[in-house]
C-alpha cells in the first residue's frame, strides 16, 4: 500500500497491515508529517514492512505533475511496488 500524505485510522482495531510506503510533505499543514511517521510506527508494531519518504519544504498535496519532487515520489513508489510485488 502506498499512502500519500495520509493519516492513520483511529478507533479501529488493526491486527495486521500490508507493506506500506508513506510519501509525505514534511511541511504538511493539513495532515502533519508526524502522522505519516505514526503510520510507519504502527505498521512496525504489527510486524509489517513500512517506510516513509519525506519531502522537505513540501506541503499537503504537492504537485505530482512534474519536477524534482514528483519524479522522486514516482521513483520511490515504482521501486516499492517492484520490490513488494516481485
Amino acid at each position: 500500500m502506498t499512502v500519500f500524505y495520509g493519516s492513520y485510522p483511529t478507533g479501529d482495531v488493526i491486527y495486521r497491515l500490508p507493506p506500506i510506503l508513506v510519501i509525505h510533505g514534511e511541511d504538511d499543514k493539513t495532515v502533519p508529517y508526524s502522522e505519516g511517521q505514526e503510520i510507519v510506527r504502527m505498521a512496525h508494531s504489527l510486524g509489517a514492512r513500512a517506510s516513509i519518504f519525506g519531502f522537505r519544504g513540501k506541503d499537503h498535496g504537492f504537485d505530482f505533475t512534474g519536477g524534482v519532487a514528483a519524479d522522486a515520489a514516482m521513483e520511490q513508489m515504482l521501486a516499492f511496488f517492484k520490490r513488494e510485488l516481485r
